[in-house]
């Protein structure tokens, strides 16, 4: 899950007097093993959604592609750029702002957990990789390790839309409230 957070409620009356009301769409996706199915189905929700009008639509986690394993959801980071620039351009032909759940985006020094959110227009608003990475161990012996195919991201992000400052965090980090803290630090408004 993907957690678009709007700032700036602690201060209401003095951080966003004067923004526009907001409505977000989020979009649930079962992302199958078929890139080109997969993405078919969630564009045809994502244009569905957009029939109420929605300023941002929140798509989920590893929206486009799942895989069958955690090597191949890793190894799916060799599609990030065509994905992206596909969901950049139905933002931009559908006149809304899509906050990509997040896919796998391999770079020279690793695979990376990233969101993107483009703008109406299709440009790219914000990026943001996954800081927080889920590694557990259960009682029964059964171990789960992101980092072992994940690299850790290490920037806070923000973007403004409609007078509000959303801030990007993925998943699990939802569990350290010090990222959003920082996503309120980062945040003029």
């Amino acid at each position: 899950m993907v957690y678009p957070i709007a700032l700036g409620r602690k201060h209401f009356d003095a951080n966003l007097r004067g923004a526009e009301p907001m409505k977000i769409s989020a979009v649930q996706h079962n992302p199958q093993d078929d890139l080109k199915v997969s993405l078919h189905v969630l564009f045809e929700t994502v244009k569905r959604a957009t029939a109420d009008g929605p300023d941002l639509i929140a798509l989920p986690e590893y929206y486009a592609f799942m895989g069958d394993s955690s090597k191949r959801l890793a190894a799916s980071g060799a599609w990030f750029a065509d994905i992206n620039g596909q969901t950049a351009e139905l933002a931009k032909s559908l006149g809304v702002t899509i906050h990509e759940g997040c896919l796998a985006e391999q770079r020279d020094d690793g695979t990376y957990n990233t969101t993107v959110v483009h703008g109406a227009d299709g440009t790219e608003l914000a990026r943001y990789s996954k800081i927080h990475l889920f590694d557990i161990d259960l009682a029964d012996g059964t171990q789960f390790r992101e980092s072992d195919l994940i690299c850790r991201g290490s920037s806070v992000e923000t973007y403004d839309l409609n007078g509000w400052k959303i801030g990007c965090t993925i998943c699990y980090d939802l569990r350290f409230p010090e990222l959003f803290a920082a996503c309120v630090t980062s945040a003029p408004n």
